[in-house]
């Protein structure tokens, strides 16, 4: 997601707050609280989900054919650019050790 653990954590805490997920217990590790889907969250996943889909399915299909199978690795890629920017900003800056 490449975003700041400050901005997760406010994400996080707006969908504990509105019931979607809770935290749970991480018993080998304190300072990690996995999160769980609660049955309100997992129903409004299920509600918004197909719209959300169909939408995409509506855009992808405006796109050049030559296009399509981009998509369908664009996850993939996205997940080595963000593994590469993450990558980047734990690199010691020039003339640092």
């Amino acid at each position: 997601m490449v975003v700041s653990r400050p901005t997760i954590t406010g994400i996080v805490d707006g969908l504990v707050r509105d019931g979607l997920v809770r935290r749970c217990a991480d018993q080998t590790n304190r300072r990690n609280q996995p999160v769980a889907v609660t049955e309100p969250g997992l129903r409004l996943v299920r509600t918004i989900a197909p719209d959300h889909f169909r939408r995409l399915a509506t855009v992808v299909e405006r796109l050049p054919a030559a296009d399509h199978a981009l998509v369908g690795r664009a996850p993939t890629l996205l997940d080595a650019f963000s593994a590469l920017l993450l990558e980047g900003l734990a690199a010691p800056r020039r003339g640092e050790p």
